[in-house]
């Protein structure tokens, strides 16, 4: 075998090395190298989500939830009295201690673009919440299911701000 095919074979082997280790390795979604390994891409979200809230508000508990039909939502997340109960939920964490986030409060406030039929804008003292640096995608509950399901999605038309 000349030197050349040697080194051909080689550098094929090292590239299908790289490509396995590199498939192996676990997914960082949502861009959060501080999620614990193992969470579900919903797990991830949460806990993104948890850890922008908990930076925000610290720990206190609960946190008062409130829809907004001037910006067509029905999670608006703030702190302080959630007294009526007749117009707020009450928010406790999931998780015990969430920390670090990829997620980031909008500076402005801005009406809630249109996400479509059933996912609405989940608002964090009136603000949006985007999932990516450039403000993409943001933080949204599918309004269609029990519970909070959060996603992050992009808007249905161009968004700018």
């Amino acid at each position: 075998m000349s030197w050349m095919t040697r080194l051909f074979v080689s550098a094929v082997v090292a590239l299908c090395l790289i490509l396995i280790v590199h498939a192996a390795l676990p997914a960082h979604s949502s861009g959060s190298p501080t999620a614990p390994v193992g969470l579900t891409l919903h797990g991830r979200v949460l806990w993104n989500f948890e850890g922008l809230l908990r930076k925000r508000f610290g720990r206190k508990q609960p946190l008062c939830v409130s829809g907004n039909l001037r910006l067509r939502t029905f999670w608006n997340f703030t702190a302080g009295e959630c007294s009526p109960l007749a117009k707020y939920l009450l928010y406790w964490y999931t998780f015990l201690s969430p920390h670090g986030t990829a997620f980031h409060i909008v500076r402005r406030k801005v009406r809630a673009p249109n996400f479509g039929n059933y996912p609405v804008a989940v608002l964090v003292r009136g603000h949006m919440v985007a999932c990516d640096d450039q403000e993409r995608h943001f933080l949204i509950d599918y309004a269609s299911g029990a519970g909070l399901m959060l996603g992050c999605l992009a808007p249905a038309h161009a968004y700018s701000h």
